[in-house]
């Protein structure tokens, strides 16, 4: 009769651990999702609201005035990043002050720009220049914003996640 108490009391020690394995596995999915959420949120909608979709807009317009306005606020959207999120052999193309030192010396062309006939030589050579680099810019930003995701703090974290989840697998299936 021991013997049969004790393989109960095992069991449902089991089936406890098992619960607690898969409740633990759910909070860390959860976790998970959150923190990916959170990552969006903080590293990639911003950079995309306040750069790149005015550089996309300044890449599409056909005017120096309508150029630096839409330059002039995606320098305003970048000047809260500053150094070259790329920690693996960085290259000026993805350094942010790089990147706002060129975009600034666009924005001062467009002006001077804007001051000139829109039927002058000089005036359409620079909008056709401006709407051929600007989607460089753009590029380089999308490398910049995946290299802020994949930062070795967000690294960590998701390590961090993968063996909470494993140790949670493995209660689950104990």
């Amino acid at each position: 009769m021991n013997c049969v108490k004790q393989y109960e009391r095992a069991i449902r020690r089991r089936r406890i651990v098992n619960r607690a394995g898969v409740i633990m596995f759910v909070a860390v999915m959860a976790m998970a999702v959150v923190l990916a959420i959170k990552i969006y949120i903080d590293v990639i909608y911003p950079i995309d609201r306040d750069v790149i979709t005015h550089l996309d807009f300044a890449a599409k317009q056909t005017s120096a005035d309508a150029i630096a306005r839409e330059l002039e606020l995606a320098i305003k959207g970048l000047s809260k990043y500053h150094g070259n999120p790329v920690w693996i052999m960085p290259t000026a193309a993805t350094d942010f002050d790089y990147i706002r030192n060129q975009l600034e010396e666009q924005y001062k062309m467009a002006l001077n720009m804007s001051k000139l006939s829109p039927s002058d030589y000089a005036y359409q050579r620079y909008v056709e220049n401006a709407i051929r680099t600007l989607p460089q810019y753009i590029s380089n930003l999308n490398t910049c914003k995946k290299w802020l995701i994949i930062s070795p703090q967000n690294l960590a974290t998701f390590a961090i996640l993968v063996a909470l989840m494993v140790v949670a697998y493995k209660l689950a299936t104990f």
